[in-house]
């Protein structure tokens, strides 16, 4: 991807209390002829609570031409109990008329993977009153709305477990917006969290994260995340930024994925910063056929970039992968410990199996009652 020449686009400001620390992971929605830009913002040091931290706030900015950003303003700070310690990482799609920021929401600190979850902000335009929920009451960050209903529905994408690994990116469909913030749904969902996952994991040992808004192409939904290779090493950690392209009509589903990082740190404001080394995606817009991607710099401040999106057509690889569905048998466990059997009164399990004719054959391991 090209580098815009005067990255980065944002920067921390001295004079904003709120974000004189940091300022990045911007996503971006365009609203008539302004490009809206919400991002994370960060203050030096300050007590809440009696802890000493740096809290994190969704700060609002806007542009004309994509790049250059103005007026900018803080736009959302902890009001709920769930957000006390921060928000995180806004996502911002606007759907029916209506915007809906999604971001993480810290309810303690140091933060724990239970107190990491998804909060939602839902207003009718940039000066009307906001509305406010809890989302997932599981760990989960990096939620995203897509901008349009998907056979009626409206779908999302989420990663779940971030802080629990492996993290796993899955969708979620809902009725209507109410069932967004339900927790009733979530719970059941989660119960089904495999069945709901796109198949975009490789290794146990890297991480994956939704980075930005999904863009409806002529090929498909074009889905830019995170992948963090060799995640739980510091010392050889590698963000990098790619891409998958998703079925228009079932967006678990895998037609095309790029294979390589669209995006890795190369340049001094990406290796030097709050935390070196690190490209993270945040937003995306498509303009004159060219794909601009906005992202965050070693979480610091807020770039973008752009390639032609025909480049990325060509170079995406055509596959057709969709999360596998299982039917657990109504019979199961099929085999269990026989007590009076005294070589498998603990335990039976790990069965190999074969079919021979008509007969199925198992041989297993068997724990005698001693066992230890």
């Amino acid at each position: 991807m090209q580098r815009y020449s005067n990255n980065p686009i944002l920067s921390p400001v001295d004079q904003n209390s709120w974000e004189s620390f940091a300022a990045f992971n911007g996503s971006v929605v365009e609203d008539n002829s302004t490009t809206h830009l919400l991002y994370r913002a960060m203050s030096q040091n300050q007590r809440i609570n009696g802890k000493e931290l740096k809290l994190s706030v969704v700060g609002h900015a806007q542009s004309q031409d994509g790049f250059n950003f103005e007026k900018r303003e803080l736009f959302l700070k902890p009001e709920e109990e769930w957000e006390r310690y921060g928000l995180e990482d806004p996502r911002i799609t606007k759907i029916d008329n209506e915007f809906f920021v999604f971001y993480t929401a810290l309810s303690d600190f140091p933060p724990y993977p239970t107190a990491i979850k998804i909060g939602v902000a839902n207003f009718k335009d940039f000066n009307s009153p906001i509305e406010k929920h809890l989302v997932t009451p599981f760990n989960s960050k990096a939620m995203v709305l897509f901008p349009k209903k998907i056979n009626g529905k409206y779908v999302a994408l989420l990663t779940a477990n971030t802080d629990i690994p492996p993290s796993r990116i899955a969708m979620a469909t809902f009725e209507n917006k109410e069932e967004i913030w339900s927790q009733v749904y979530w719970r059941k969902w989660y119960q089904q969290l495999d069945q709901n996952a796109l198949p975009l994991q490789r290794i146990n040992s890297d991480q994956l994260e939704v980075g930005c808004v999904p863009l409806e192409t002529e090929y498909g939904w074009l889905l830019i995340y995170a992948h963090i290779q060799h995640y739980y090493h510091q010392e050889s950690r590698i963000f990098g930024i790619e891409a998958a392209m998703l079925d228009r009509d079932n967006p678990q589903k895998i037609i095309a994925r790029y294979e390589k990082p669209l995006l890795v740190p190369s340049e001094k404001y990406e290796i030097e910063g709050i935390v070196q080394d690190v490209v993270f995606p945040s937003g995306s817009l498509i303009k004159n056929d060219n794909l601009f991607l906005y992202y965050g710099a070693t979480d610091t401040t807020c770039c973008v970039a752009s390639m032609p999106l025909k480049n990325l057509y060509k170079e995406m690889r055509t596959t057709a992968v969709t999360a596998l569905k299982v039917d657990r048998s109504e019979n199961n466990p099929i085999l269990e410990p026989v007590q009076g059997h005294p070589f498998e009164e603990k335990a039976v399990l790990n069965p190999a199996a074969i079919l021979n004719g008509e007969n199925t054959h198992l041989l297993y391991t068997r724990l005698t009652k001693n066992y230890s």
